[in-house]
Order: C-alpha cells, then structure tokens, then sequence
C-alpha cells in the first residue's frame, strides 16, 4: 500500500468529483481524474451506484494502492454515524435517513 495516496472525493447536487492526491508531492494524479453527472432525484441504488463507480473508476484509472478515501458530502448529515437527513432540498432525498 502507498501510504501517500487519497483519494478525494466532492459529492455536489448534481456531480461527483474523484481524484488521487499524492500528498508527499502535494499533487493531484490527472489520470485518476473523474467527474460525472449525478441524478439527485434518482433513487438510492442508482445514486449509490453512480458514486461507487466513479470512485472505482478513479482508482483503476491511476492503478495506485491507496492509504485513505476523504468524502466531501453536503448536509445535513450526521457526519460520524454516515446518516444522511437530506430531506425536501431538491437533492438526496432518496438517501434520508440511510447509512
């Protein structure tokens, strides 16, 4: 494993972005680079679906081991028990309540 490797991912209303930061070269790793449209109004497995493969994605593209994932997620959301409670925001709705 490359204890230098992350991989950063932005979830937004409308887009997932992921990519690899070697955070020794404080660098982003370009071929890890993925952004993809995201239905918010679509239902959880989709959505669910949609991140695991843009994440997967990511990490194949830059064949890195990885040491750690950090996931920017809008709220609210309980942060340290993985509950979204998203609810009547035009986004995620599907996922109220869910870990």
């Amino acid at each position: 494993m490359n204890d230098s490797i992350v991989v950063g991912v932005d979830i937004g209303g409308s887009h997932i972005t992921v990519a690899q930061i070697d955070c020794k070269k404080k660098k982003i790793l370009s071929e890890s680079f993925v952004r993809r449209p995201i239905d918010s109004g679509a239902d959880a497995g989709e959505i669910l679906s949609n991140w695991t493969c843009a994440i997967t994605d990511s990490i194949q593209n830059a064949g890195n081991s990885i040491c750690s994932i950090g996931i920017a997620m809008p709220g609210p959301f309980d942060y340290e028990a993985g509950i979204s409670y998203m609810k009547n925001q035009n986004k995620y709705d599907s996922l109220y309540g869910l870990n």
